[in-house]
Order: C-alpha cells, then structure tokens, then sequence
C-alpha cells in the first residue's frame, strides 16, 4: 500500500504541472469572458453613459482588440507561461534553466535540423494519409487548422513559430521532464512527459503525432543537456508544418512516411554515441 502511495505521489508531481497550466488556462479564459460580459452589459443598460466617456472607448478597444480572433488570447497566455516556467525552472534547478550550448557545432545543428525534417516528413506524411481516411475525426481537425490559420499571418506567426516551442519546450522537456526524470528512468520520464505533451492537444488527432514529436523532443533534450535544441526543432517542425504545406500522391507520402522513419532511425544512432548527463536537481 505504501509503495502504491509513493507511486501516486510521484506521479502527481510529473502531472502537476500540465494541472495547473489547464486550470490557469481556464480562470483565464473565464476572467476575459466576465470582463467582456459586463462591457457589453453596461452597453445594454446605459449606452447613452457609456459612450460618453474615455473608460468606456478604452473598454471597447479591448472588446475589438480580442475580437481579432482566439490568436490574441493564445499569445497573451503563451508570454504567461514563458514567463511562469522560465521562473519554475529556474527554482528547480536552483540556478538559470539548461542553456548548455554544446550542441553549437555544424554537426550537431545538423543532427537536429535532420530530426526535424524526419520527425515532419513522418508526421506530414501519415496525417495526409490517415485524415481522408477519419470520416468527421479528420474532417473536425482540418475546420479547426483552417480557423487557427484563419486570422491575422503576422500574429499567428508569432504564435506558432516562435512563442508556441519556447513555452511547450519549458513546459513539457523543462519543467515535467525535469520531475518525471527525478522519479523515474530516463525511458519512463520521457514517455510520460511525451503523453502529456499529447493530451495538452485536446485532441485525438494532434495528440497523436504530439507525442511521437514529444519523443523526439525528450529523447535531443536529454542527449544535449538542454532544452534549447528542442526548441530549434518544435519552431522548425512549426514552420514547415504551417507555411510549408503541399499536396502530393499517396505514393509519395508512403516514401514521406518511410523516408521520415529512416532519418529518426539514423539520427539517433549518431546521437546515442553522445554521453547523456545522469543527473537532476530536483526539489
């Protein structure tokens, strides 16, 4: 019984973290919706007032500034958690998060632009072979890709090649990999952060190819001592996965799926001669 405690315990610590990204998350979504609730209240109630005022025009920039679209809110709660585990990773480690730069040689950028194009080509070309294949699965995740990349292409720049792999990077190979890897094997700790990283998704779908990139992720955070190579690798793998679409014949996404497989396969062979560091400072 003891020993199950000790499990549970252990495994809240890892999960913890993802809890409390969901539920800030949601008191914040909440705290807009009453903000913008109660303005457009007041508007009902006293629109002769409300209008008369420069309260009331600044509270209604704010209404249009959000009706730019959910790019807006999804910025705003990125730079939150940036900031929130930057400063957590900081007090688990007791010193600046991982920024090793070991990784700075042409050959090892080169390993992780490879594993980046592996990891997308594996990725690209599984989901444009099983999507048409989903029924409404597949036909709800292209409406809800087409809304995101809807809106303003600066913003959602912003959002997804740049903000999205600083904060998920903190997140899930800073932050959870860091408690995962104090409680458990290296093996262990990287699917469960890569589980995790899945399910933030919400989706089926995304959740999927979430966790084989988390994997990936994991397994370079760990091999570099860093977290700044996992974060060269989500911004690439965001870029081309947003900018870069194409449409090709089912054969060639099949040699996508083989070709992408490979070059994971080969990159980390090379990476696995690399001597991984074996411990953590974990309070």
């Amino acid at each position: 019984m003891k020993k199950t405690d000790n499990m549970i315990k252990k495994c809240f610590r890892v999960v913890w973290p993802l809890i409390f990204v969901v539920l800030i998350t949601i008191l914040y979504a909440i705290c807009i919706g009453v903000v913008i609730g109660l303005i457009y209240l007041s508007i009902y109630l006293y629109p002769e007032v409300f209008y008369g005022n420069i309260v009331a025009v600044f509270l209604m920039s704010f209404i249009n500034f959000y009706k730019m679209g959910v790019i807006l809110l999804t910025i705003s709660m990125q730079f939150l958690w940036i900031v929130v585990f930057y400063r957590w990773n900081r007090r688990i480690t007791h010193s600046k998060p991982e920024t090793s730069t070991r990784f700075l040689s042409w050959k090892n950028l080169g390993l992780i632009m490879l594993l980046a194009v592996g990891n997308h080509l594996l990725i690209s070309g599984a989901m444009d072979l099983l999507i048409p294949h989903l029924g409404k699965l597949g036909e709800d995740y292209i409406d809800m890709m087409n809304v995101f990349f809807e809106g303003n292409v600066i913003l959602t720049f912003i959002s997804t090649i740049i903000l999205a792999p600083i904060s998920e990077e903190l997140i899930f190979r800073g932050v959870i990999m860091k408690k995962a890897r104090h409680a458990f094997p290296f093996a262990v700790a990287n699917v469960m952060q890569a589980l995790l990283f899945g399910v933030l998704h919400g989706n089926i779908i995304q959740g999927s190819y979430a966790f084989v990139l988390g994997l990936s992720l994991g397994y370079v955070t760990y091999k570099f001592e860093s977290i700044l190579p996992a974060i060269l690798i989500h911004c690439m793998l965001n870029l081309l996965g947003s900018y870069l679409l194409y449409s090709v014949p089912t054969f060639v996404q099949i040699l996508e799926v083989i070709l992408g497989i490979g070059i994971i396969v080969y990159t980390v062979r090379i990476l696995n001669k690399m001597k991984p560091y074996v411990s953590m400072d974990i309070n």
